[in-house]
């Protein structure tokens, strides 16, 4: 009875993403609003947003920060050399 049927994890050159009825059914599924199952809820996807947004923003205030004390650095290093160099 199972002689013909695949084995577990066997590959077959059907493709489920061409299936019509899997097709119709995981557009649907994505379209729904009242599950996460396959694609997040709006306002959820809205959270997300918003968090990446927030996040993203913190990061680039951070960078332009430290890249700010980082020139004041090198130029007093800069300063220091030259000092030195009026001792030598």
């Amino acid at each position: 009875m199972f002689d013909n049927e695949f084995k577990l994890f066997q590959r077959s050159g059907a493709s489920i993403w061409t299936d019509d009825y899997i097709s119709e059914s995981m557009l649907q599924a994505h379209l729904d609003e009242s599950t996460d199952g396959a694609s997040r809820k709006s306002f959820k996807r809205s959270e997300m947003i918003n968090f990446i947004q927030e996040w993203t923003n913190s990061v680039e205030k951070d960078r332009m920060k430290h890249g700010r004390e980082r020139k004041k650095t090198v130029s007093q290093m800069r300063e220091n050399e030259q000092t030195n160099m009026v001792w030598l």
